[in-house]
């Protein structure tokens, strides 16, 4: 049988800078033959997995004491919430455009999105060796659906996938076919992952191309 790998785009170039910032894991783009051994350090796994359950776990409980903190001086507290609406719209139209800008800055740079080709190239050429294919599939977000438009980044990453000649799927247009309100494959339609009926969408689309 075929082998199939897939790749979800909406928020990889994103997680890219950041983890690019690991060194270990950059030894895995810049090393051919890199690996830690995982699968030999598995207990060693399981203790720093559960030593950091039990530090969140310890951390969540400090959280919930001071809400309850909290709650208790509301009480004794009366309190004005003065709501200056033009102003809290205008300060946030200039948060949302100084974001706009930055994300252009980091996802746009020229540095990431080649290494980020460089990484298909190498994911495409490894299946390849053992007779694999690899999907990109596009996942739309919920604000390129509402909007009617695109993610800027979108346009770079499918000059990407034109170059590496790497097959592309874009689910945002198995989204308006299935329903004249995409929007209802996100739940409440509001800004997150899919529902039950996004994720149903996608896997059909996957089982017809197996």
């Amino acid at each position: 049988p075929k082998n199939v790998f897939w790749l979800y785009h909406t928020n990889d170039l994103g997680d890219l800078i950041h983890e690019l910032e690991s060194k270990i894991l950059r030894k895995y783009i810049e090393e051919i033959n890199f690996s830690q051994n995982l699968s030999k350090k598995q207990e060693f796994i399981d203790k720093i997995l559960i030593d950091y359950a039990d530090t969140k776990l310890l951390e969540k409980m400090d959280e919930e004491e001071n809400i309850e903190k909290s709650k208790m001086m509301l009480n004794v507290t009366y309190l004005r919430i003065i709501n200056l609406t033009n102003t809290k719209n205008l300060i946030k139209a200039l948060i949302n455009k100084n974001k706009h800008n930055k994300d252009i800055e980091l996802y746009g740079n020229k540095n990431n999105l080649n290494i980020f080709k460089n990484i298909l190239i190498k994911i495409d050429q490894d299946l390849k060796s053992w007779g694999g294919k690899l999907y990109f599939f596009y996942l739309p977000s919920q604000l390129e659906i509402k909007n009617k438009q695109p993610d800027f980044t979108k346009k770079l990453i499918m000059q990407i996938i034109e170059d590496t000649n790497i097959a592309f799927v874009d689910i945002g247009d198995e989204f308006y076919l299935e329903n004249n309100n995409p929007l209802s494959f996100f739940p409440f339609e509001m800004v997150g992952h899919y529902n039950e009926n996004g994720y149903k969408v996608i896997v059909d689309k996957i089982s017809s191309i197996l």
